[in-house]
């Protein structure tokens, strides 16, 4: 789960470099990625997923 978050937030951020370069609307992707990043920072730690290792949801 840690892993695909961490994959998902740097796809996010490539996406929001390239996008923001070529589209020319770094502020709203700005907006747009933060409110992203919130949302997921936010359910990870309604999920705990920080707090627990890999394999405990095995358990």
């Amino acid at each position: 789960m840690q892993e695909e978050v961490e994959g998902i937030l740097e796809r996010e951020i490539h996406c929001f470099a390239n996008y923001g370069k070529t589209a020319g609307m770094g502020l709203y992707a700005n907006n747009h990625l933060l409110r992203k990043m919130k949302k997921t920072m936010e359910s990870m730690t309604r999920l705990n997923v920080r707090s627990r290792p890999p394999w405990s949801r095995f358990s």
